[in-house]
């Protein structure tokens, strides 16, 4: 038998579970391109190790 008690508390439940899923969307896209900003930050730092180690060469084969 639904009432009108009933009908409310299910209505706001199913909203809050509507709201958890949107939420979790976004979290989800926020770990990804959190993610995504961390390797690229990796990715920089190493080409930057890299060509420094390439400069360092290069200045010593040029002093000889």
């Amino acid at each position: 038998m639904w009432t009108r008690e009933a009908g409310a508390r299910s209505l706001a439940l199913s909203w809050i579970e509507a709201r958890g899923r949107w939420w979790g969307d976004r979290l989800d896209v926020g770990r990804c391109l959190s993610l995504v900003i961390l390797l690229s930050l990796g990715a920089i730092r190493l080409l930057h190790l890299f060509l420094l180690r390439i400069g360092v060469l290069s200045l010593q084969y040029c002093m000889c």
